[in-house]
C-alpha cells in the first residue's frame, strides 16, 4: 500500500458529511462513504497483521536467545 494513500485515509477522521456535495445523489454519497470505511478497515487490519508478525518474531528471537544462553 502506498504511504501517501494510507496517510491521506488516516489523516483526518471523516464522517459521512465529508462526502456530501450539493446535487450529489444520496446513493453515491453512501457508496463513497462505505468505500472509505472499507479501505480504512482494510488498512487497520493490515497494520494489526503486521504487528502480530513482529510480535511473533520477537517472541521467537527471545526464545532462541534463552535456549542458547545469549
Amino acid at each position: 500500500m502506498h504511504e501517501k494513500v494510507t496517510y491521506a485515509l488516516l489523516k483526518l477522521p471523516r464522517d459521512r458529511t465529508a462526502f456530501e456535495k450539493k446535487g450529489l445523489d444520496e446513493d453515491i454519497i453512501n457508496l463513497r462513504f462505505k468505500h472509505y470505511q472499507n479501505r480504512l478497515i482494510d488498512i487497520l487490519n493490515r497494520v494489526l497483521e503486521e504487528r502480530r508478525k513482529i510480535k511473533h518474531e520477537q517472541m521467537r528471537e527471545e526464545a532462541r536467545m534463552l535456549q542458547h544462553g545469549d
